[in-house]
């Protein structure tokens, strides 16, 4: 059976149904979350870029000028900016749409459960939902898809993930605070799995999934660096990782050679991932607001990416080159090998060169040669 909204234009024609599906996803709300005073409002507003955005909201009060469904025993407001958009359509509401709006605001949501941001955590929260989803837009993540969030917080992120409707979206937090938050939001995304653990101490290999990850994270400052490491060596379960980080990381992840940020991580990240910066973020986008900015990026492995093994010396190998970035790599690289001019020569390097002018792709070629030559 089909709501239908009556209209009071002089064509009396029927706006807008709303099919059973619809009227289910809004009743399975109401039962979790309680009716609201008056009823339901739907309307649209603007999606910037992608066009406009339906949205599902408990209404406290009737508008004035409120269209109203009466579907059995739910109450449904149709906002009147939204029927120009409505006219002869039926609306099948995607669950996502209303689960979004059966919990609070993600401000009122962590002050409901008391959370607030740990320095010693390096925790810098955000509030704003425009933001999450734009960070999940830059990952490219797809229905179905499996993600994974570390340190999801006061959850504004991990509810714009779960907007993208993933197969399954598992979260790491440490902080107990934010345990009962993520269990509530649970209620309504069941495709969320809550790992109650630290990070670090956590491979990926033992999350059991059948698919690759898509890790989507807010990192904490102080383990940023140190996950995406480690994370860089467990590239064979990885689809892609979109990260916010300090823009100082980010701008040395993607940094090219030759550059004062090119260093270790330029090299590592760009070996095994292809590397896009997709956007800068005001220190104002969070609580508190960091004296930094922030950046997101996006690193997806490459088809062919280093053994373990390999990939372990070219860690050996750009830590001593760049604890010396000013010597000539001659003279740096002396502690590999008595020899490395002579390595460096066949590998067609110049041995004036210094750490920062040597690209992936050469320290690449170095670390194979080593391991040829047993150093």
């Amino acid at each position: 059976m089909k709501a239908i909204l009556p209209t009071s234009s002089p064509q009396n024609k029927q706006v807008m149904a709303l099919t059973d599906r619809a009227i289910d996803e809004v009743r399975n709300l109401l039962k979790k979350r309680g009716k609201p005073s008056v009823g339901i409002r739907i309307g649209v507003k603007s999606g910037g870029c992608s066009g406009l955005k339906y949205f599902v909201e408990y209404a406290d009060e009737k508008g004035k000028y409120d269209e109203v469904v009466q579907e059995q025993d739910i109450t449904i407001l149709i906002d009147p900016k939204a029927l120009m958009y409505l006219l002869g359509t039926q609306m099948d509401y995607v669950s996502e749409q209303f689960k979004s709006e059966a919990l609070p605001s993600i401000a009122k949501l962590a002050s409901k459960h008391g959370i607030a941001p740990l320095k010693k955590l390096g925790q810098n929260f955000i509030f704003d939902e425009s933001l999450c989803d734009k960070i999940v837009r830059a990952s490219g993540l797809k229905k179905g898809d499996i993600a994974l969030e570390v340190g999801p917080g006061p959850a504004g992120l991990t509810r714009s993930i779960l907007n993208a409707s993933p197969k399954e979206l598992i979260v790491i937090e440490m902080d107990d605070r934010c345990i009962p938050l993520l269990d509530e939001i649970k209620t309504i995304y069941p495709a969320l799995t809550i790992k109650h653990a630290d990070a670090l101490k956590i491979k990926l290999q033992d999350l059991s999934i059948d698919k690759k990850i898509n890790i989507i994270s807010n990192l904490p400052y102080n383990i940023g660096s140190v996950l995406l490491i480690a994370w860089l060596h467990q590239f064979q379960i990885l689809n892609s990782m979109t990260l916010m980080l300090q823009k100082e990381v980010v701008d040395r992840i993607v940094a090219k050679p030759g550059t004062k940020a090119y260093g270790r991580l330029s090299v590592i990240c760009q070996i095994v991932c292809n590397v896009e910066k997709c956007f800068d973020v005001s220190p104002k986008a969070f609580y508190p607001e960091p004296k930094i900015w922030s950046s997101v990026v996006r690193l997806e492995p490459k088809k062919n990416v280093p053994n373990q093994n390999l990939l372990l010396k070219i860690e050996k190998i750009t830590n001593i080159a760049f604890s010396g970035r000013r010597k000539m790599i001659k003279s740096s690289l002396k502690l590999l090998s008595p020899d490395i001019s002579s390595i460096l020569k066949k590998l067609s390097i110049a041995d004036t060169l210094r750490a920062e002018n040597l690209s992936p792709q050469d320290y690449l070629a170095l670390a194979e040669e080593m391991i040829i030559l047993e150093f």
